[in-house]
């Protein structure tokens, strides 16, 4: 077996830092890989940040629509406001006076029933139909104590003023600046500075702060919300105790030839008459107060949604910043890697010129050829 030919003593460098320039090919080699690999790493985490600011995009955009919706909400609800205020005599509406003017109703319903009987009497209208509303007196009695029993529990659970709501405020001074500037329009060159104190954590606290409050304000409403409803179902009940009545009126009931029978009729048409005008200013004053609950809501929710808009609206500034911070490092990291690059180039040429070996020209030959066309790429691809 032939052994290989061992390298020529001369050949060798002999001091400790010839031995070191003869390895920096392998050393160069090293951190331009490492180099590489941290310019790989940097623009990866530059595209992930794009990706978050355009995800922060979608979520402010989400939060403008809402605003918008919810400030035409209230803009409408306003509107029906004007519009009751003007076709009924709707005055401010009293919880309190609720259970007396259910019981007005029910005395009313107890003269209308008397009326009624006073039709029999008189031989006024239909005497089949009159009998038929007459049957069911039991009935409307019992539901109107019904109706008495269920405003009852509706005012017991009234929830006074737990519906105002306040307005929610950032509390971190760095995002509170930073959103302030973003509302008011300053140039994205004035913005960048008050930015650059904001971190995520603080921003992402803040979202989480606001997003609580609009659950707290969901919970504060739902208490008016369901007394409403069950104010409106009172309402509700007491128009139904007037349908036979409604009935009842749409019968000839008066008689030119019988005065009695024709006043008994007017009674009964005056009374009911009465009590349904009496129902639809209740009812008139109870959706004013709804509906002012309402616009008040509204106001304040698109006062949160225009808030957190604007959070993320720093947010996507904060991660775009992230991300052109992450995208310089991620070049300086590369010319760190050309410049390692160069520096295997030149000790590979180095060691050429001193061995006089075919293989190093030739790979000192195909770097220079690499470098290149990379410059070529780049400056001209």
């Amino acid at each position: 077996m032939k052994l290989p030919k061992q390298p020529d003593p001369a050949d060798l460098p002999k001091s400790m830092w010839g031995r070191a320039l003869a390895f920096t090919p392998v050393i160069m080699t090293v951190v331009a890989t490492l180099l590489a690999g941290l310019s790989s790493s940097e623009m990866t985490k530059a595209q992930y940040y794009r990706t978050l600011a355009a995800q922060m995009q979608s979520k402010a955009g989400d939060q403008w629509s809402f605003f918008q919706a919810k400030k035409l909400r209230a803009a409408t609800v306003r509107n029906t406001l004007e519009i009751i205020a003007a076709s009924a005599e709707a005055g401010p509406f009293d919880p309190s006076e609720m259970q007396i003017a259910a019981a007005s109703f029910a005395a009313g319903v107890a003269r209308l029933d008397a009326a009624a009987k006073d039709l029999l009497t008189a031989g006024a209208g239909d005497k089949e139909a009159v009998e038929q509303y007459l049957a069911g007196v039991a009935a409307r009695t019992a539901k109107l104590e019904q109706i008495q029993a269920d405003l009852a529990k509706a005012l017991a659970a009234a929830p006074g003023e737990a519906e105002k709501v306040p307005a929610w405020r950032a509390k971190d001074a760095a995002v509170v600046a930073a959103a302030e500037a973003v509302e008011s329009g300053m140039p994205e060159s004035k913005i960048l500075p008050l930015i650059h104190p904001v971190t995520d954590a603080a921003i992402r606290a803040e979202l989480e702060s606001a997003a609580e409050f609009s659950r707290e304000s969901d919970a504060r409403f739902k208490p008016g919300t369901d007394f409403f409803e069950r104010l409106d179902g009172v309402v509700s009940a007491e128009q139904s105790v007037l349908v036979a009545a409604n009935r009842l009126a749409r019968q000839p009931l008066g008689a030119a030839t019988n005065p009695a029978a024709a006043l008994a009729a007017q009674s009964f048409l005056s009374m009911r008459d009465g009590l349904q005008s009496d129902l639809r200013q209740l009812h008139a004053q109870l959706a004013t107060a709804r509906l002012a609950t309402a616009a008040a809501r509204y106001d304040g929710e698109a006062k949160l949604n225009q808030s957190t808009a604007y959070l993320y609206e720093v947010q996507i500034r904060v991660e775009d910043a992230q991300s052109s911070r992450h995208q310089a490092r991620s070049q300086r990291f590369f010319f760190g890697m050309l410049a390692a690059q160069a520096a295997v180039v030149v000790a590979s040429l180095a060691l050429a010129a001193q061995r006089r070996n075919l293989m190093w020209t030739l790979a000192a030959a195909v770097g220079l050829v690499a470098i290149g066309f990379g410059a070529y790429v780049y400056l001209f691809v």
